[in-house]
């Protein structure tokens, strides 16, 4: 894969979750007005990892890499779902669009070549935008994507601000736990996983169980720093958060990498998180502990909550 400048992949900067975005993402007037903003994408490249049978089948990881017209880029990792028909597989797909001013996280199903050069040409595929981060944090809509005669894609977005009560949540995590997944080439490549399966999470007043975070982190590319498409749970008492977006990790499988503030958009939550929209900014302290804190919207009522945890 085409190695990709340290710059695009920058430490985001947290901003406020009712900001209106800058640049080509400008605010619409209103609050509950949507706005719809188009932007291009390059020609993707491509990586596949094989998984079960050799050629196109159920499982395959189909991981891609473009620069957007206008500075920024898109990474995603999509898993076929269904087997070829024609010149054409089924795929789910985690998408990450970083732009100026901050991220957007994209999921939904489409279909590819099975070159696989990218989404079949001339024809719209939509797809949700989960959450963003910067600027964009909180934003939820639609991106419709179609391959151009030139292999560039039109990406038009329909976005709608956050509404709503915003809270903090704040948390203390012990260094990177999780255990690695070895797919694709030997050694770390594009398609390797960390798994975090149960960490635990403890009330910091009583050091009662309060939870556990649950997840994955899947490298999109290994060029230099890795770059990794995540998905994490975090099951507290009171409902659940879930997180994704992608990172930078050390070169050795396990952790994030120092040095740089992590924002990852909050997808939605459960029990007194329903609803909920944000981001995580995670950042790892000097011993090696990562702190997270979630700037929360979309809820009813402030409250600022504080927990430790622990692997």
């Amino acid at each position: 894969m085409r190695p990709r400048p340290p710059a695009v992949l920058r430490p985001a900067v947290l901003r406020p979750a009712a900001v209106a975005a800058a640049g080509a993402l400008a605010a619409a007037a209103g609050p509950a007005r949507a706005e719809t903003v188009s932007l291009v994408s390059g020609v993707p490249t491509f990586t596949v990892v094989d998984l079960g049978p050799s050629g196109p089948s159920l499982g395959d990881l189909n991981l891609f890499e473009a620069p957007m017209e206008g500075g920024g880029s898109l990474v995603g990792v999509q898993t076929t779902l269904g087997r070829a028909t024609g010149r054409s597989v089924t795929v789910q797909g985690m998408l990450t669009f970083d732009l100026p001013g901050g991220r957007l996280a994209v999921a939904g199903v489409s279909r590819i070549d099975r070159g696989p050069t990218g989404l079949l040409p001339g024809r719209p595929y939509e797809r949700a935008v989960v959450g963003g981060t910067g600027d964009h944090a909180g934003r939820r809509g639609t991106v419709t994507s179609t391959r151009r005669p030139d292999g560039t894609y039109a990406q038009v977005f329909s976005l709608t601000p956050p509404s709503g009560a915003t809270r903090a949540l704040e948390l203390v995590s012990a260094p990177g736990a999780g255990e690695r997944v070895d797919l694709g080439a030997p050694g770390t490549s594009p398609g390797d996983l960390t798994v975090v399966d149960e960490a635990r999470v403890l009330d910091p007043e009583t050091g009662a169980p309060a939870g556990t975070v649950r997840g994955i982190q899947q490298v999109v590319s290994a060029a230099g720093g890795r770059v990794a498409q995540g998905l994490l749970a975090f099951r507290l008492a009171d409902g659940d958060l879930l997180v994704g977006g992608v990172s930078l990790q050390t070169p050795q499988p396990g952790g994030l990498l120092p040095g740089a503030a992590h924002v990852r958009p909050v997808l939605g939550g459960t029990g007194a998180y329903a609803g909920a929209t944000g981001t995580l900014t995670t950042t790892v302290e000097d011993d090696g502990r990562y702190r997270q804190r979630f700037e929360l919207a979309g809820l009813d009522a402030p409250v600022v909550r504080r927990l430790r945890l622990h692997a």
